[in-house]
């Protein structure tokens, strides 16, 4: 009956994962990357690397596999985002022609939700699919930032950006610690009706239409205590190599394909008491090693328009995370977190990101879980992320007099609800 049951929720994850890697999900709250995986996490935060409480956690350590037993679990939320802007530029090229632009994106609620599914393999090994959002950002702006400047009013407009992951990973206890492997699969969609993209191409615009793309990449991860009260983690993830974009945006809107950059997340929990766990993490984001979204975007005053290896300039990003979860009794679990990393994006650089107004630092989250019997449990997560303001401060490129003043302001909000299962 038990091997049955396992047959029928693989094939549910089965179902789930064709589902999700068809649709996929656009959510970007640190830089292009989301701050949190699953309720327990999310609640916390994002902190977590060395903790292991749920299927989700693997996404982030893969060795957390082994501190779990057979377990899923699956999260559902929605999240808006509320993104104004407004762009100063030029209807050719200089300062006696300067326009004024009020900008609000239209693009504002976004679905939430991923998959975990651990199996034990032996006291020592088990067995984890993940599948959820990987990295996305959206925005549909209701005038152009460039209008007047070989464009009109609903070009330069739009951008989507989305990818969702699949994650089979290994882990086992060894010599004292777990051990974690997994594979990172990747599909993504871009559609986007932007001017030059990152001002590297020639005249051209983004016509809107949906390429989709896929790309792998490889998660390890170990998990070890200092002594029963002090829990460690580390986790390195390499970049999620994607395939060229097709002809529509390749070199042209996009120098080179959007890749996932490069991760490394540590931690520490610490058992302040039989109830109180504190958790710690630090989370390291290799931006710039990623052509399209770290080099520097061309001059758009100087001719030609800049070369094929042109960006967005975005820089490397710094990820803090504190949690607290706090169990009120064997059945209730409460939690609370805050998150921040600094802009990836650089002031001299925010008009040249206002279609991926990636702007926000701060996160405040709660959650909560209830057990409704002695292996089902219900759980919460909300996430707070207030206002961020970013200003182009006029310097670096000839086109900034142009730009100058431009401005960003973005703010986000959203929940997840999940059900957690031990089998």
């Amino acid at each position: 009956m038990k091997n049955a049951f396992k047959v029928s929720l693989l094939s549910s994850v089965a179902a789930a994962t064709v589902t999700l890697m068809t649709a996929g999900t656009a959510q970007a709250t640190n830089g292009m990357l989301m701050h949190c995986v699953g309720v327990d996490r999310c609640g916390m935060g994002g902190a977590g690397v060395a903790m292991g409480t749920s299927a989700t956690d693997a996404a982030i350590n893969p060795a957390l596999g082994a501190k779990l037993g057979n377990t899923y679990q699956v999260n559902m939320g929605m999240f808006k985002a509320d993104i104004k802007g407004f762009s100063t530029h030029s209807a050719n090229g200089t300062l006696a022609a300067k326009r004024y632009t009020n900008m609000e994106s239209g693009k504002n609620y976004f679905p939430n939700g991923s998959l975990g599914v651990n199996y034990k393999l032996s006291d020592d090994s088990s067995f984890n699919i993940y599948v959820g959002p990987g990295s996305g950002g959206a925005v549909i702006w209701n005038n152009s930032r460039t209008y007047g400047f070989n464009s009109t009013s609903q070009q330069d407009t739009s951008m989507e950006y989305k990818t969702i992951h699949l994650q089979p990973s290994y882990a086992v206890e060894y010599a004292g610690a777990k051990w974690g492997v997994g594979a990172v699969l990747s599909r993504g969609t871009i559609e986007t009706n932007a001017f030059w993209g990152s001002f590297g191409g020639t005249n051209y615009y983004g016509d809107g239409t949906t390429d989709t793309f896929y790309g792998a990449g490889f998660h390890l991860g170990t998990a070890f205590d200092l002594d029963e009260n002090v829990h460690m983690g580390l986790a390195y993830r390499s970049p999620i190599w994607h395939r060229d974009m097709a002809d529509t945006y390749k070199n042209k809107v996009f120098s080179s394909p959007i890749d996932i950059p490069a991760q490394i997340h540590a931690g520490v929990a610490v058992d302040a008491t039989d109830a109180l766990t504190i958790a710690a993490d630090l989370k390291f984001v290799q931006y710039g090693s990623v052509q399209t979204i770290g080099n520097s975007p061309a001059d758009l005053v100087q001719l030609p328009y800049g070369n094929v290896n042109s960006g967005f300039g975005w820089e490397d990003q710094m990820i803090y995370m504190l949690g607290v979860s706090y169990a009120l009794t064997d059945s209730t679990t409460l939690r609370a977190g805050y998150n921040h990393g600094d802009s990836p994006i650089k002031d001299s650089m925010t008009w040249e990101n206002m279609l991926y107004p990636a702007i926000i630092e701060d996160h405040f989250t709660v959650g909560a879980s209830q057990k409704i019997t002695d292996n089902m449990e219900l759980g919460f997560s909300a996430y707070l992320a207030p206002e961020a303001k970013q200003t182009e401060d006029g310097t670096v490129y000839a086109a900034n007099a142009l730009t100058a003043g431009s401005w960003l302001k973005h703010k986000q909000k959203g929940f997840q609800l999940s059900f957690k299962h031990d089998f």
